[in-house]
């Protein structure tokens, strides 16, 4: 089994929900632990508890993180809103989200940490201990390379980003390119109401809690990232060198593909960038592990 950290800021758009539960259902991992990024990180880790519960897994420790990104100015207190009052009983673990990145890297050489939400925590990590980069891969669901676009995950934290791509670590990018075109439909969701599993239940209610506000059908970015770990053949990929706009006035927080079109890049590479996405095979996949 892959030892993965799974590294989340669960509770605004659904998709996190579902990619921890995709992960969990899979069996293909050993999750050695979750950690909370972004904002109000410890009502994201009650939150994240609940759902582990709901699916049997309480052995997997869940850690609050940073929720103040490097430089942007966020609210610490705001709810997301897929919690409620019964998240608010949960106990999560007292260790902070960093101290356990670097002591699992460490004690686990060959993981993965799977980020797919701000990239705050894997940075201060890699700051803490820069030798992890070596012992370590990150698979993040983040950017964007077909245009312009400063992709959520990366402008809440560009400076954050910006470190992990120039830390050295082995990166594989999922982002919007692929992610957008993957999309659960009102049939999917009908099939989960009928559902009686704990796990589903759960679910459903958080999605429905989610479209409440978003008056969106789920879009399945952080889901497309755990499933490229399960079955690369998902997507197709290619080397290049990603940097991160953090001055732009209207670039700020783009995934800049810097390279060279004319001259072989010689090693310059920092990053698998996903580009193409076997849309129906990825998602009977993902819906016949969510619904099994």
């Amino acid at each position: 089994m892959e030892k993965l950290i799974f590294d989340t800021d669960i509770g605004d758009d659904i998709d996190d929900a579902l990619a921890l539960s995709y992960a969990v259902k899979s069996g293909r991992f050993d999750i050695l632990g979750v950690t909370t990024v972004y904002k109000n990180v410890a009502m994201r880790a009650k939150l994240a508890t609940r759902l582990l519960e709901s699916l049997g897994r309480r052995d997997i420790p869940v850690m609050a993180g940073a929720g103040k990104p490097l430089l942007n100015r966020v609210n610490l207190e705001e709810v997301p809103c897929q919690c409620d009052q019964d998240d608010e009983s949960a106990r999560y673990a007292d260790t902070h989200a960093v101290d356990f990145i670097v002591k699992a890297v460490n004690e686990n050489p060959g993981c993965t940490i799977l980020t797919i939400g701000a990239m705050t925590n894997a940075a201060l990590a890699l700051k803490r201990d820069p030798s992890i980069a070596g012992k370590c891969r990150l698979v993040m669901m983040g950017g964007m390379i077909g245009r312009a676009f400063p992709e959520w995950n990366i402008v809440c934290d560009p400076e954050a980003a910006r470190i992990v791509f120039e830390s050295g670590i082995p990166i594989d990018m999922i982002g919007l390119d692929v992610t957008l075109k993957c999309r659960m439909s009102e049939k999917d969701i009908a099939v989960m109401s009928r559902s009686d599993k704990p796990e589903l239940v759960r679910l459903h209610k958080l999605i429905a809690m989610w479209m409440s506000s978003s008056k969106m059908l789920p879009i399945l970015h952080d889901p497309l990232a755990v499933g490229y770990l399960i079955d690369r053949s998902f997507v197709t990929t290619r080397k290049t060198r990603v940097e991160i706009e953090t001055r732009g006035e209207f670039t700020r927080g783009v995934t800049v593909d810097a390279g060279n079109p004319f001259v072989n890049q010689g090693g310059n590479e920092n990053a698998l960038v996903a580009e193409t996405v076997d849309v129906p095979r990825f998602l009977e996949h993902f819906l016949g592990t969510i619904f099994r």
